[in-house]
């Protein structure tokens, strides 16, 4: 198997524990006169994901001791209008939510009917909460849910953790991660005082209404509305602010938008971890309690973010809509306020041409990126926060949320390890940013051709993973990170 992480000998497990996380199970499929689209979802192949738990089904089946974890963002809310043409951060009415749910799970129904059949068979199933599915936490959403997946019929075979603990088995930890994050981090405290009152069949009264993390605000109200036109925009790994700078070459009428991402910013940066692997607000407060006057994060800021500082400087440099101090308030400049397939439409090819090396220089930005090697955490909150907690004497600290699949030696034996992501991704061809002068732009006059029409298929990548535990008593024999597609389960 790929990604061999520890062996303490070959003999046959107790017990087995298969870790997949962010499902991103949502979204609208396309309709039949959308041929070849992906409609408004980011995973594509919950066929692979529906074969993947019907063969652990087999394994339960065969007598093996199975155990199956869904680590966070198993369903995806926030990919789902609550209203017709309306996406909000977090779906209040338990009401709003059970409809949602429903819908979600309608679209996918099979799906859910092999993983209940995989409890059935004897299977275990254990659900931790994430950031995209955080309504899966209020009473009666909880309840339908669990229902839906057997527990009525065995409920000693599931299990939720949905208040912000982590889950251990023997000597490894696992947990979603967007703990660590600014932008994702949830604020338990307040949604324990939601599912308190609904519990009662109460009103939220608005001093207690529960607080969205930034992140999903701004899912919902900047990056949703650009997927409409871009459906590239929620695929692009790695996922930092280097999207920035390519979404002002393409369509530098979201300068408005772009703001809200810099304040939002602003407020996550006051809530990532104060010390590794403990969060700086008591009860993992979320990253919008307010702005106490602090000023949005400007372009220039969150350019220097995404790439090298002498990379950014050039790209405001040559992009005349901004302002000299790198602010937005100009992006919406009437000569550059058209976005690329209205310039393709219009045959406005100077105006065209005079993107194309900013863009370059953007995409440039990210050809030396690691983000992708398996071997290499290069977000380091997660890393140092692993690092932290395998001192608490665990071996194997196992995290999702970032997408991206990871086995990253601690040393002494101890590893960090990332279940990645069933869902799509999409990354920036490396023949393009290897590729020079005339081929290049050539290359990149493709690239763009292809994002305005949304034909993106050929540079989609499925690439799912899974973490497997094989467990004898209170301690982890062997911790393996795998590939479905490439080798037997």
């Amino acid at each position: 198997m790929s990604g061999t992480i520890h062996k303490e000998g070959m003999s046959t497990p107790q017990r087995s524990v298969y870790i997949i996380s962010d499902l991103h199970i949502g979204g609208r499929y396309p309709e039949p006169n959308e041929p070849g689209q992906r409609g408004f979802r980011i995973n594509t192949r919950v066929d692979a994901l529906t074969r993947f738990v019907r063969t652990l089904g087999a394994r339960r089946a065969e007598g093996l001791d199975v155990e199956l974890v869904i680590n966070g963002d198993f369903l995806d809310f926030l990919a789902e209008e609550v209203r017709p043409g309306t996406f909000v951060p977090f779906i209040a009415d338990p009401g709003d939510a059970l409809r949602v749910l429903g819908v979600i799970v309608e679209q996918d129904k099979s799906l859910f009917d092999e993983l209940r059949a995989f409890v059935g068979r004897g299977g275990r199933l254990t659900l931790l909460l994430g950031n995209h599915d955080v309504e899966l936490a209020l009473p009666h959403v909880r309840a339908e849910f669990l229902r839906l997946l057997g527990a009525d019929a065995s409920p000693a075979r599931i299990s939720f953790l949905y208040d912000g603990e982590a889950y251990a088995i023997g000597d490894a930890l696992i947990e979603h991660g967007n703990r660590y994050d600014g932008f994702n981090t949830v604020d338990h405290g307040a949604l324990r005082e939601v599912r308190s009152l609904q519990s009662r069949g109460q009103p939220i009264p608005p001093d207690f209404a529960f607080p969205p993390p930034a992140g999903s605000q701004l899912v919902s109200s900047v990056m949703n509305e650009i997927k409409r036109q871009y459906r590239f925009v929620d695929l692009l790994k790695p996922e930092t602010e280097a999207v920035l700078p390519i979404l002002l070459v393409l369509e530098p009428g979201y300068g408005n938008k772009i703001l809200t991402v810099g304040r939002l910013k602003r407020e996550a940066e006051k809530h990532k971890p104060a010390q590794p692997a403990m969060p700086r607000h008591r009860g993992d407060l979320s990253a919008v309690e307010g702005t106490d006057g602090a000023s949005p994060l400007t372009l220039a800021e969150m350019l220097t973010a995404a790439m090298p500082a002498d990379a950014a400087r050039e790209f405001l440099t040559n992009l005349p809509a901004t302002s000299t101090g790198g602010e937005l308030s100009a992006i919406d400049d009437v000569r550059f306020a058209g976005g690329l397939l209205r310039l393709w439409a219009s045959g406005m090819t100077q105006e065209l041409e005079q993107r194309l090396p900013k863009l370059l220089t953007a995409l440039r930005a990210l050809q030396k990126d690691r983000s992708f090697e398996r071997s290499v955490e290069t977000q380091p909150e997660y890393l140092k926060a692993a690092t932290e907690l395998v001192r608490g004497g665990y071996r194997f600290v196992i995290f999702g949320h970032t997408h991206l699949p990871k086995a990253v030696d601690l040393g002494r034996g101890r590893m960090y390890l990332n279940s990645g992501t069933w869902a799509d991704t999409m990354r920036v061809p490396s023949a393009l940013l290897d590729a020079e002068g005339p081929e290049a732009m050539a290359m990149l006059r493709d690239f763009l051709s292809d994002l305005a029409a949304n034909r993106i298929a050929s540079y989609v990548e499925f690439n799912p993973h899974y973490v497997r535990l094989d467990v004898r008593g209170s301690r982890v024999e062997r911790a393996l990170l795998c590939n479905p597609e490439e080798e037997p389960i």
